[in-house]
């Protein structure tokens, strides 16, 4: 048994078996439709908005707390921090006063002007 598997099998017993070339059917439609219904679906959308994530250390521990949708729709102010590599969004604020509050704050400890953007 142990010749055989050694010497292989006799080239007039082995098996001729073509290969045959599959045909995969072609995937043009299903990608010009997904294209049309991102597509639809980004002109749908309002602008995207950046708001940085929450994150406080509790107990030597990261906390990072999500932001509901109710608070963002209700958000009407950007700040937003102008540094030489680019404009930084510190995070934004439910009302006007509360975005003076902080920008005065900025300026006053950081000397640091703050843009206020509104939604």
């Amino acid at each position: 048994m142990a010749r055989a598997f050694r010497s292989g099998v006799d080239a007039k017993r082995k098996l001729n078996m073509p290969l045959k070339a599959r045909r995969w059917p072609t995937v043009e439609p299903v990608l010009r439709t997904l294209k049309r219904r991102a597509e639809r679906t980004r002109d749908a959308m309002t602008p995207l908005e950046e708001v940085p994530s929450l994150i406080r250390i509790e107990h030597d521990r990261w906390v990072f707390e999500r932001i509901e949708a109710s608070v963002l729709d209700a958000a009407s102010h950007r700040l937003v921090l102008t540094e030489s590599s680019g404009d930084r969004v510190l995070g934004v604020t439910l009302t006007l006063d509360t975005a003076l509050d902080v920008a005065q704050k900025m300026a006053e400890i950081d000397d640091r002007v703050v843009l206020i953007q509104p939604m």
